[in-house]
């Protein structure tokens, strides 16, 4: 019984995943059918090479903000490594999860591989890959409290707001709750037993995670802000919201999803579509593709010095 369960969940969520897809494409065709691809090609030719800096400038200190999250894995567990090994863990782990969805653990098995050739124990790291889901969401819930009174008035009513909106900011008060009156008692999940963080460290994921999707909005911001001039703070507001509900949805990526939501809760897109659609390819390109393939990149080059190694090792054997 348990088991079709399961399988059920899991269909409902596949099929979700494709509904959410497709109204996204519908809802972007719909706000981008009066401008050709040519204007939108002519917005992207159109951002200044000194926005495109800031943005990889800004996408760097956001890849630094997000390996934070292995940091603070780190210390939960009570293990240290040093500085270089945990922020690759975190560029790599969340290049990946960024592009190939957008929760957490799709970046396990990277860090699994590094964090064992650097012996740490399997136990220890799917510790830290829980509690870095749960950081990730703690800043989800803090995000969207704060991204409500950001959006524009007249958006705040519209239902998907809402339905997402307050479950998460009872979900975050219920989370402080528990670490105010329970910190350091442990419970169970699956298999593995986990400690109750402080109030302190609650707190600590709650600011990283809103510091993560801040420096990722100045990626778009960079960008944004040269074709179409926007208010900074609804702007932040919009660019939460889109991100976080994207979060929620089975989407890879958040991709069409992100980019929707966005350009319905931007006021400054009214008229502007083809130039904002322009400036969230920018950004796709810039946050996502580029550090993926960098990532690529590393693992290319640790496959190969890995078969390296074993042929020296097999050649002495031998």
């Amino acid at each position: 019984m348990a088991v079709s369960r399961k399988r059920m969940i899991k269909k409902v969520m596949n099929w979700a995943g494709v509904a959410f897809f497709v109204f996204a494409v519908y809802a972007l065709y719909s706000q981008l059918s009066k401008h050709s691809w040519v204007d939108i090609k002519g917005a992207l030719l159109a951002i200044p090479g000194f926005n495109l800096l800031l943005a990889l400038a800004a996408a760097a200190a956001g890849y630094v903000v997000l390996s934070m999250y292995e940091w603070l894995a780190l210390r939960y567990i009570g293990r240290k490594l040093a500085t270089w090994k945990w922020m690759l863990a975190g560029f790599m782990g969340f290049a990946i999860t960024n592009n190939a969805g957008t929760a957490i653990v799709t970046g396990a098995a990277m860090r699994y591989r590094l964090y064992t050739m650097w012996k740490i124990q399997l136990s220890n790291i799917i510790k830290m890959i829980i509690f870095s889901g749960f950081t990730y969401l703690t800043g989800c819930f803090f995000l969207l409290a704060v991204g409500y009174f950001l959006i524009p008035e007249g958006a705040r009513g519209a239902s998907v707001i809402s339905l997402v909106v307050w479950p998460s900011v009872a979900a975050l008060l219920a989370y402080l709750f528990v670490t105010l009156f329970y910190h350091g008692k442990k419970v169970n999940i699956g298999e593995h037993s986990m400690k109750i963080p402080s109030t302190g460290t609650m707190l600590a994921q709650g600011i990283l995670g809103f510091t993560d999707t801040v420096v990722a909005s100045l990626v778009l911001y960079s960008v944004l802000s040269a074709l179409v001039p926007v208010d900074f703070s609804t702007y932040v507001g919009v660019f939460a919201i889109s991100q976080v509900i994207g979060v929620y949805t089975p989407v890879p990526g958040a991709l069409g999803v992100f980019e929707g939501l966005f350009m319905f809760l931007l006021p400054e897109a009214q008229g502007n579509e083809a130039a904002v659609f322009a400036a969230l390819i920018a950004y796709r390109i810039i946050y996502f593709l580029i550090p993926l393939a960098f990532t690529g990149a590393i693992m290319a080059f640790m496959t190969i010095q890995s078969r390296r190694r074993y042929r020296r090792v097999t050649k002495k054997a031998g």
